[in-house]
């Protein structure tokens, strides 16, 4: 679980070094945009939380994420749940 809620962070680059992440809190952080999730070693995250930032659409996320919670951002477009098969989504 690797919870970094709250830092005002600009982008994640590289969570290469958590091959066992399972779980990713990323609420309150200010991102405005998150393209993709980096693909390398986040094959496990199952739990991802984007909520209060100020996304205007969502990145694609790995296959493994069965739970989304992206409520309190500025989506205007879905993007990727129009394709999601099998991920719960919790607040949008």
């Amino acid at each position: 679980m690797l919870k970094l809620d709250g830092n005002p962070l600009v982008s994640i680059s590289s969570l290469s070094d958590l091959p066992e992440l399972e779980v990713l809190g990323l609420t309150r952080c200010r991102l405005q945009a998150l393209d993709r999730l980096p693909k390398v070693n986040t094959r496990k995250v199952q739990d991802l939380d984007l909520s209060y930032n100020a996304l205007k659409t969502l990145p694609a996320v790995p296959e493994t994420v069965k739970t989304l919670s992206a409520g309190f951002n500025k989506l205007s477009e879905l993007g990727y749940l129009a394709t999601a098969v099998g991920l719960e989504v919790d607040t949008i």
